[in-house]
């Protein structure tokens, strides 16, 4: 009996060892996908051609 408690426990825990390991792998992701956004969207002409209301904008924005 205590051999299937020792067992289970080892499973629970490589589970959760398992599921730390994908969300650490999911907020480095999501963290490098939102600097490679923000940096994209430095480049006046793909920010032109991504975001629409950068037309109706008084001011241009310019990166000089």
């Amino acid at each position: 009996m205590a051999e299937n408690k020792n067992q289970a426990q080892q499973g629970r825990e490589g589970w959760i060892d398992r599921a730390d390991r994908y969300l650490r792998m999911a907020a480095v992701g999501g963290a490098i996908l939102l600097i490679l956004s923000q940096l994209i969207l430095r480049v006046p002409a793909i920010r032109h051609a991504l975001v629409p209301t950068e037309r109706y904008e008084g001011i241009s924005y310019s990166t000089g």
